[in-house]
């Protein structure tokens, strides 16, 4: 999720919003699992956070 998240910010800059890139993770999850075994919004949010935190303050 790390390496998509990275990509997914250098090629297109951040979403306006978190929720927008939790989204957006979720479904990379989904894409790659068929839906099966994939992390909650709340577990994708505890990975996330610091990440936007630190995008945003540098942005």
């Amino acid at each position: 999720m790390n390496i998509a998240l990275i990509r997914r910010i250098h090629d297109q800059g951040p979403p306006p919003t978190e929720t927008e890139l939790i989204a957006e993770m979720q479904d990379w999850f989904a894409d790659r699992s068929g839906g099966v075994k994939m992390p909650d919004s709340r577990s994708i949010r505890r990975r996330i956070t610091p990440i936007w935190r630190a995008v945003k303050r540098e942005g």
